[in-house]
């Protein structure tokens, strides 16, 4: 921490209490074995039954062509439209001034970097040859609204987690002094990760630029996921899907379902992690 320049004492003390809340280790009680059980049990369940399709194919799901994607649909939208928490809570609201958003901007990108991917994993679990995966990047046609979500969502991916990593390096150089007695590969993680962070306020100047031009980027980029993934179902020539209307829905869903996320998530670790002050 002697690296790190602050004007009292007591600002000092005060970044000297939350490193020590944040860093403080994750207690294995029986509540985190009970969850993590639960949550095991569940990942097996869902392996074995993706093997039983890629085995039989999707006939064992019952889809059809009235029933297109059935679950793998609605969790794919569903998991779309959190993950633009990131961009309402960083970039929206963090642009137009809102200091208030500051201390769940965390939260909310680590929520939209999580989303977007597991939206992702939906797609391929839907398909009935995943190992096809890689000819919709070599082979896909620009006309196909498909190929379009595919480039949007890995975007929208990558913008959220560097959006994510920036911020965290000044962290990551303090965290690296507080790792006294932690396994030697956890301290060489944050050295490496923490690109030789020395807080100056030339580095501060150079992050913000980036940060900044990440917010403006991902503004666009997360308005594009949301209104070419409605145009997936809005070209189907079928009465109710055919519709101009999609776009703006599935945006204001979006906003919706994403602060709700946000909500949630921040309640939970409030409470679990004592982190109410």
């Amino acid at each position: 921490m002697d690296d790190i320049r602050f004007s009292t004492p007591g600002e000092q003390g005060k970044i000297n209490s939350l490193a020590t809340d944040t860093l403080r280790s994750v207690r294995i009680n029986a509540g985190f074995l009970l969850w993590m059980g639960f949550l095991g049990t569940l990942l097996v369940v869902c392996l074995a039954a993706y093997v039983i399709q890629l085995r039989k194919g999707l006939d064992v799901t019952g889809l059809r062509d009235f029933t297109s994607w059935g679950m793998y649909i609605a969790n794919f939208v569903f998991f779309v439209a959190t993950s633009l928490c990131g961009m309402l809570i960083n970039s929206v609201l963090g642009l137009i001034g809102f200091k208030w958003v500051k201390p769940i901007s965390r939260i909310a990108e680590i929520i939209a970097i999580a989303f977007a991917a597991v939206a992702g994993l939906v797609i391929i679990s839907d398909m009935g040859r995943p190992d096809r995966l890689p000819y919709v990047f070599l082979l896909g046609r620009v006309q196909s609204p498909i190929l379009w979500d595919v480039t949007v969502v890995t975007t929208y991916f990558v913008l959220s987690l560097l959006l994510w990593f920036f911020p965290l390096i000044p962290d990551l150089a303090i965290a690296k002094r507080r790792l006294e007695g932690r396994p030697k590969f956890l301290v060489k993680a944050y050295e490496l990760l923490s690109f030789r962070w020395m807080h100056h306020e030339v580095q501060y100047k150079l992050m913000g630029q980036a940060v900044r031009m990440l917010l403006i980027l991902i503004i666009p980029t997360a308005f594009a996921i949301h209104t070419v993934t409605s145009w997936l179902f809005a070209v189907t020539p079928r009465t109710g899907w055919d519709n101009t209307i999609f776009g703006p829905y599935f945006i204001s869903g979006a906003f919706v379902s994403g602060a709700a996320a946000v909500i949630i998530a921040m309640y939970f670790f409030r409470v679990n992690y004592r982190l109410e002050k």
